[in-house]
């Protein structure tokens, strides 16, 4: 298994591998008008052979905190095969997508996910709280500092993509 930049080909696997992980059509539709505004800013895929077993995307957010601009990114979506979960894939996954967003020069990564698997790789409800968002009372909207201060629990706004409204 290896992990590599979303290809075109990869495309149609990717939306169904989301809506099998997802139960639903949320998140493909959520990648499709992605890719509509031209929002994303990296898409990779785990690929066993030539099947695609699990994805991860990152697009661009507007974030000000304590009145300055943060160079930031929303990390959504995530997912795994049904049959593949548990293999550590999602590991691999978020470790690869969290050394390309620094190598990018990202200094954070905010995602609404998953309380009890974002928090192993240093990602924070405390470090995203202050910042006004439609998803910001949950303690799911965590943050992640890939430049040390970033974001620091300071007061401010983040404005996802017009997708995820």
């Amino acid at each position: 298994m290896k992990i590599v930049p979303e290809l075109p080909e990869h495309r149609p696997a990717v939306l169904e591998l989301n809506r099998l992980a997802f139960k639903g059509d949320e998140e493909s539709r959520l990648i499709k008008k992605l890719a509509d505004d031209a929002s994303i800013l990296a898409s990779f895929v785990a690929v066993d052979g030539s099947v695609v077993v699990g994805h991860i995307l990152f697009s661009p957010l507007y974030v000000m905190a304590d009145g300055k601009r943060v160079d930031a990114v929303a990390l959504a979506p995530m997912c795994v095969a049904p049959s593949r979960q548990k293999q550590g894939i999602g590991t691999l996954l978020v470790e690869h997508g969290i050394e390309a967003m620094k190598s990018e020069g990202q200094a954070a990564i905010i995602v609404l996910g998953h309380v009890n698997f974002y928090p192993r790789f240093g990602f924070r409800h405390d470090l995203a709280r202050n910042l006004a968002c439609a998803f910001n009372k949950y303690e799911a909207f965590m943050g992640l500092e890939l430049l040390a201060g970033s974001l620091g629990g300071k007061p401010g706004t983040c404005i996802y993509p017009r997708a995820f409204d």
